[in-house]
């Protein structure tokens, strides 16, 4: 490893998960593919709800005021859709 990327505070913070230019990964697009139908087979033979009791609505207000997409813990319900098919 080059001398000049051993004590490199500003480049400790660039993360390039699939890098760029010459040297980008060559399964990038893999990956992105097996993330997408990973998550379409989730969403088709499973049902997530929030539960009843949560935290989470859409009028929430963080401390300065603003809206907030989803406070820091939440809690999900995951259940099969097609309980007889398992």
């Amino acid at each position: 490893m080059p001398e000049r990327f051993l004590d490199d505070e500003k480049a400790k913070h660039n993360v390039l998960t699939f890098s760029s230019g010459v040297r980008i990964c060559p399964g990038r697009n893999l990956a992105h593919y097996e993330m997408m139908t990973i998550i379409a087979n989730l969403l088709k033979d499973y049902d997530f709800a929030v539960p009843s009791d949560s935290l989470f609505t859409p009028e929430r207000l963080d401390e300065y005021g603003n809206p907030v997409v989803m406070p820091r813990t939440h809690s999900l319900t995951v259940s099969p859709k097609y309980p007889e098919r398992d």
